[in-house]
């Protein structure tokens, strides 16, 4: 799925999103179709949104990380543990941005892997550099962006319990999971591995 989306910006503004999601999969086991939780959003205002355009592109965005998933994975999100429930839910999200799947690919898993546990400042800006390079739209990002998108990598990856913080440094974090988690996902799954998730066993 990566190789298909584009670099997008949109994780600062929608970042893990941890109890919109689980709300969404608790709808969508409940038998709720995608038109029916984007009606509840911004008819009912289920998600307690002040603005009306949000409203709308809220259950976009969840519906779309959850429809990368199968049904046992939300299933998790929905009534899993909330320390489960918080992993999925960033699974679902490194699934549908390629540059934060990039992210965790060559600087979360590597520097994991080669013996380092923490990722500095340096290390975003050495990375989203290199993506300047190879990306005309994340060239024109100005620096405010890429701040905001460094300072939303770091919280996210906080909140779904795959680092911690150090100052201003995060120190990366490998996952436990039970033997029934880990056979949710398939052996080999490049987005499970970058977050260092020991899957298919």
């Amino acid at each position: 799925m990566a190789a298909k989306l584009k670099y997008s910006s949109g994780i600062k503004d929608f970042p893990l999103l941890y109890l919109e999601m689980k709300k969404t999969a608790q709808l969508l086991l409940e038998g709720k179709t995608d038109a029916e939780i984007l009606s509840l959003s911004t008819v009912q205002n289920i998600f307690q949104l002040d603005k009306e355009k949000r409203r709308k592109s809220m259950p976009y965005k969840t519906l779309t990380r959850l429809h990368e998933l199968s049904v046992e994975l939300i299933a998790v999100i929905a009534h899993g543990s909330d320390e489960n429930a918080r992993l999925i839910s960033f699974y679902g999200l490194v699934k549908t941005d390629i540059l934060l799947f990039e992210f965790m690919r060559d600087v979360f898993h590597d520097k994991y892997l080669s013996g380092q546990t923490i990722i500095a400042d340096s290390d975003f800006i050495v990375f989203l550099n290199c993506k300047a390079n190879e990306s005309e739209y994340i060239a024109g990002w100005k620096p405010e962006m890429l701040r905001q998108i460094k300072n939303t990598y770091k919280k996210v990856l906080c909140e779904a319990g795959l680092a911690k913080r150090q100052g201003e440094e995060i120190l990366v974090i490998k996952p436990l999971m039970n033997n029934e988690l880990k056979g949710m996902f398939a052996r080999g799954d490049v987005f499970a591995e970058t977050m260092l998730l020991e899957v298919g066993q």
